[in-house]
Order: C-alpha cells, then sequence, then structure tokens
C-alpha cells in the first residue's frame, strides 16, 4: 500500500512541478518591455550595490551606514542610454554607490557627483560621458542579455566573497 501511494505522489508531484514550469513560462512571455527593464534595472543596481559595498557616497562621502543607492550621474530620463552603463568596457561609469540622502532628496546631488567624477577620471571623460547619443532601441532580448550579463557579474563577485 505505501508503495502504490507513493508512486501516486510521485505522478502528483512530477505534474505540479510541469505546470509550474508552463505558468512561468506563460508570464514570461506576458511581461512588457518595460517590465524587462524594471527587473533589468534591479539586478544592475544590486550589482553596483555589489561592485561597490563599503564605499562611502560618490557625492557627499559619508558612509553612514544607510541605506545606499545605485545612483545615476545623469538620469534614465534625460540619458536613458546610459541606463545600464557601469564602465565594464573600461570606461567612466555613470552609476555609482550614493546615499540614499544625496540620490532621493538632493536629487542625485549633481554638483558634487560631478566634481567627485572630474577628480577620478578627468574632466575629458566626464564631459563625453555628458554628450548626447542616440536613443537606445533595445529588444527584449538584447534586455534580457543584458541582465544575464549583470546577473554573472554578480554571481562573481558573491563567490569571490
Amino acid at each position: 500500500m505505501c508503495a502504490v501511494s507513493y508512486a501516486r505522489n510521485q505522478r502528483t508531484a512530477k505534474a505540479v512541478k510541469a505546470e509550474r514550469a508552463r505558468l512561468r513560462e506563460r508570464r514570461g512571455a506576458l511581461k512588457t518591455k518595460s517590465d524587462h527593464l524594471k527587473e533589468c534595472q534591479a539586478v544592475v543596481n544590486r550589482y553596483v550595490r555589489l561592485r561597490d559595498q563599503g564605499q562611502p557616497c560618490i557625492s557627499c562621502g559619508r558612509n553612514t551606514g544607510a541605506k545606499m543607492n545605485a545612483g545615476h550621474f545623469l538620469s534614465v530620463g534625460a540619458h536613458p542610454e546610459l541606463r545600464f552603463e557601469c564602465g565594464l568596457d573600461g570606461g567612466i561609469s555613470n552609476i555609482w554607490l550614493q546615499c540614499e540622502h544625496c540620490n532621493s532628496y538632493k536629487s542625485g546631488n549633481q554638483a558634487a557627483y560631478r566634481k567627485v567624477l572630474v577628480e577620478r577620471f578627468g574632466e575629458k571623460s566626464v564631459v563625453e560621458l555628458e554628450r548626447q547619443r542616440p536613443q537606445p532601441q533595445w529588444t527584449i532580448d538584447d534586455i534580457k542579455q543584458i541582465k544575464a550579463r549583470f546577473k554573472a557579474l554578480i554571481r562573481e563577485i558573491e563567490s569571490q566573497r
């Protein structure tokens, strides 16, 4: 009797697992480009927090232990092409660790942020970052690739710690 009951439970467990996989796939198909962008941005922000962990706020230099954000020097609204620019190609990064106060309540504390970037990378690099570029035409597949790239970087950082 126990073997029969066990076999029935196993078939049921496999069916439940298969149904969950189908639902996950269907939910993924319903996601909009905006949904994918939000998920990707969350992964990129997590990468920046891990990359800069223990560092002070780029704008004010404080390290209060309070919530730290991944602050964009040039906002996503004004410069969507720099939304995921983290300096992976050896260039200047548009996203650095920033305290909640500077990022949210001082609108990114742009003047102090720029000053620190100029000190680190030079005026020429900051001016190059600030120049206008064409609007990105990311597809959902492009966004998924960016997300996968940053997830791999996160796993690499976490495995080193």
